[in-house]
């Protein structure tokens, strides 16, 4: 067996292992029914994941640092949290809240794996707060469109993956 192909299989399966895992922490129950439909689903899954990686569509290969990131994320998701429950009683009391489209330098990359990885990571990682959403990447002009609530701050987070003050 050629290693190529091994390490494919090695693979497959660690997605269905994992899809699997995702799918009885998903419903909560241990039986044999949920567990066949797991099955069914981890396998369905396993093979969308196969055919996009075999037809080459959306490389995804990110930096170890990147997926590290993940980590921040209740940091981030809290004090997002609080900035949008503080411009929900902004607007309670009769007052415009702070949100406004912000236009951010972003090394965009090229069109390989790992720059793919990045901008979708960037995109959900800022996106996963309450008070900011990544509308989108613009290539040409290296930026990112990003509607933001409360202080005009680019978070580490964002830094981190390539957005600029």
């Amino acid at each position: 067996m050629n290693s190529r192909l091994a390490r494919e299989l090695r693979t497959s399966g660690m997605t269905f292992a994992f899809l699997l895992l995702l799918w009885m922490m998903f419903v909560g129950k241990w039986n044999w029914q949920e567990f066949g439909i797991g099955i069914a689903a981890a396998l369905l899954g396993t093979l969308g994941d196969a055919i996009v990686k075999a037809e080459g569509f959306a490389p995804f290969r990110p930096r170890f640092q990147w997926v590290l990131l993940i980590f921040w994320e209740p940091w981030y998701v809290a004090k997002g949290s609080w900035i949008a429950l503080r411009e929900l009683a902004r607007v309670l009391v009769g007052k415009q809240p702070e949100g406004r489209f912000e236009s951010v330098p972003f090394a965009y990359g090229g069109d390989d794996a790992t720059a793919s990885a990045r901008r979708a990571l960037f995109a959900a990682f800022v996106t996963i707060s309450p008070d900011a959403v990544v509308v989108g990447l613009d290539g040409d002009s290296q930026s990112a469109l990003i509607h933001q609530l409360g202080p005009r701050e680019i978070s580490e987070l964002a830094r981190r993956l390539g957005a600029q003050p």
